[in-house]
C-alpha cells in the first residue's frame, strides 16, 4: 500500500487479529494490552503522524523510516513484533509478523528453542493468513500474488545452469523458482539444509547460483554452504535470505544478504548483481 492508506483504522485491524491468534484467550501483560490498544495514537491520524507514534520501535535509513514495529509477544514468547515495513525497491508498505527469534547462531541453539522457533514460524504464518483475508497489504500476498500472475508462463530455455534454492518458507521458493527459471537457470529446491545436500549431490552438477536461508531444521544455511564448498559443488555467488537481525548474519560466507521480506524487483537486482560480479 501507499504511504497515504496508513490509517489508524488498518493498524487497529492488523493489532486485533494479531492479538487473537497470538493471545489464544491468555491475558497479556499490562504493557502489551497498552501497546495494544493503541494508546495515544489518534483515530484521524496522517500516515506520518502514524509512523512517527511513540509506542512503536523503529528503524530507519538515510531515507527516513523503512520499518516500525509493535513487540506484542505471544502466549508463549514475549518478544515477537508486528512489523509495518517499507520495501525497498517499490517504496510500498506491507504488514508482516517477526519471529524476533533468529537472532542467536544457529549452532547455539537447543531442542527446546528450536521447538519455539517452529510455533513462532507457524503462528506467524497463521497471523498473515489472517491479514490477507482481512484484505490488508502483507509481504506474504505479494508473494502469493506474484507466484499466481508469473506462475504459469512459459520459463526460459535454461542454458546458464543450476540453481540451489533453499528456504523451509514454501512461499519463498516459489517466488525464487519463477525469478531464477526466468533468468534462465534450471531450479534444484529444497526445503532444508540436508535436503539441498542431497539434491546436490544427486545432481552431481556444479552450482552456479545458490539462495539459501540460514535457520532451517537441520543443517543451517551457514553448513550447508561452507559443505557445498569442501566438496567443490559451488561455482557461482551465494545469496543468504534471512529473517536474522543485520549484524548477525556470517556475511563473509556470502555475496550478498537480502533480508525478509524482500521485494521481488529487490531479489532479481540483487540476484543480478550478484551474479555480475562472480
Amino acid at each position: 500500500m501507499e504511504l497515504a492508506e496508513l490509517s489508524t483504522g488498518l493498524l487497529r485491524q492488523a493489532v486485533a487479529a494479531y492479538m487473537d491468534l497470538a493471545w489464544e484467550g491468555a491475558t497479556p501483560p499490562e504493557r502489551t494490552s497498552s501497546l495494544a490498544s493503541l494508546t495515544g495514537l489518534a483515530d484521524d491520524a496522517s500516515a506520518e503522524e502514524l509512523l512517527a507514534w511513540e509506542g512503536f520501535e523503529r528503524e530507519g535509513t538515510n531515507g527516513g523510516t523503512r520499518r516500525v514495529q509493535l513487540r506484542l509477544g505471544n502466549a508463549r514468547y514475549p518478544h515477537m513484533k508486528l512489523s509495518l515495513e517499507r520495501l525497498r525497491e517499490s517504496g510500498q508498505w506491507v504488514f508482516s509478523v517477526d519471529t524476533h527469534d533468529r537472532h542467536l547462531p544457529p549452532e547455539a541453539l537447543g531442542a527446546s528453542f528450536a521447538a519455539l522457533q517452529q510455533s513462532n514460524e507457524e503462528l506467524k504464518m497463521r497471523i498473515e493468513q489472517r491479514w490477507a483475508d482481512l484484505g490488508l497489504d502483507t509481504a506474504r500476498a505479494r508473494l502469493r500474488d506474484f507466484v499466481a500472475r508469473e506462475g504459469d508462463r512459459p520459463e526460459q530455455a535454461q542454458s546458464k545452469g543450476y540453481a540451489l534454492l533453499v528456504d523451509d518458507d514454501p512461499d519463498i521458493l516459489d517466488v525464487e523458482r519463477i525469478v531464477v527459471e526466468r533468468a534462465g537457470y534450471h531450479a534444484l529446491l529444497a526445503a532444508s539444509g540436508d535436503e539441498a545436500l542431497e539434491k546436490a549431490e544427486a545432481c552431481g552438477c556444479q552450482i552456479a547460483l545458490a539462495l539459501v536461508d540460514i535457520m532451517m531444521p537441520g543443517k543451517s544455511g551457514y553448513e550447508l554452504v561452507e559443505e557445498l564448498r569442501s566438496k567443490k559443488a559451488l561455482s557461482g555467488p551465494v545469496l543468504f535470505l534471512t529473517a536474522m537481525m543485520a549484524g548477525t548474519v556470517r556475511d563473509e560466507l556470502c555475496d550478498k544478504v537480502l533480508h525478509k521480506p524482500f521485494d521481488i524487483e529487490e531479489l532479481r537486482q540483487t540476484m543480478k548483481a550478484a551474479l555480475a560480479r562472480a
